[in-house]
């Protein structure tokens, strides 16, 4: 899943920061906005609306916008948790270009690319293997640990049998998916 998130960071930085290139050199040779293919490449959207003209530092911060996410691409390639914490800090600024630029596919590979960032943090405790042979009702973490005791003790009132509450123990250890919600770290 880090590879696929490595690539839905590479493909803007790739995707927009290239062409960015030429259209800073476009802009300071000509003084204009570059058009392909009929299309203003990185002016006359949002940011034209609200009064922001296509200037040389805005085209040249996007230019390092698309280098970070390139940066970025290559610390969730690498499965750093940095790559993690940049990509979802990297988000907003991101989004404000795309937007500001009008260009149509960054917000998509954007939320893709925060998606498959956040799932595993989502599902990762119910995506944990159950150990072979328990069963919910004994995997529920000790009994001595606040609000998750008390309703513990209530649905099963025999915590005094050792074996039960070995295994209760057991469960904490292993990080079984219910234990992890109620076993301290």
């Amino acid at each position: 899943m880090t590879k696929a998130t490595a690539l839905l960071a590479w493909a803007p930085g790739l995707g927009f920061g290239l062409p960015c290139i030429y259209a800073i050199w476009h802009f300071a040779n000509r003084g204009q906005i570059w058009t392909f293919l009929g299309y203003p490449t990185y002016g006359e959207g949002l940011f034209e609306t609200i009064g922001i003209k296509t200037s040389m530092p805005l085209l040249v911060s996007f230019l390092l916008v698309c280098v970070a996410e390139l940066v970025v691409g290559r610390m969730l390639w690498r499965n750093r948790r940095a790559g993690l914490v940049c990509a979802l800090a990297l988000l907003p600024i991101e989004l404000v270009f795309w937007t500001g630029f009008s260009l149509p596919f960054g917000p998509l590979l954007g939320l893709a690319r925060t998606a498959l960032l956040l799932m595993p943090l989502v599902v990762g405790a119910l995506a944990a293997p159950w150990p072979s042979g328990w069963h919910s009702a004994i995997a529920l973490g000790p009994p001595t640990h606040g609000l998750a005791s008390t309703a513990i003790r209530a649905a099963l009132p025999n915590w005094s049998d050792p074996w039960l509450v070995s295994t209760a123990k057991r469960s904490c250890i292993h990080r079984s998916p219910i234990s992890l919600a109620l076993c301290p770290t």
